[in-house]
């Protein structure tokens, strides 16, 4: 950190936690709401079920992506419980 940082390194892990969480829960939103475009897009049979699987793909992927960064820093189940991809951040940093 910055030697005139005054936040502590606990409070870095927090706000990435916050962070992802909005994130993952902005891959959530709005899928409800694509039947409300079909009329305001070109060639809808065409496009929705490709823009469907794209949209899909890239959720499981911003899901699995931190999942696999934990597991490949850590494969002991005993410590994942709620909160520990803060661990999981510490652990990446401490091993680059």
């Amino acid at each position: 950190m910055a030697s005139g940082d005054y936040r502590s390194e606990d409070e870095y892990y927090v706000v990435l936690q916050l962070l992802s969480t909005t994130w993952c829960c902005r891959n959530l939103n709005y899928w409800d709401s694509v039947s409300t475009l079909a009329g305001e897009v070109a060639h809808p049979r065409k496009t929705f079920p490709r823009a469907l699987f794209i949209g899909v793909a890239l959720v499981v992927f911003m899901y699995l992506g931190p999942l696999l960064v934990g597991l490949g820093v850590t494969t002991d189940a005993s410590n994942w419980e709620l909160g520990y991809f803060t661990e999981v951040a510490k652990l990446v940093r401490a091993s680059t």
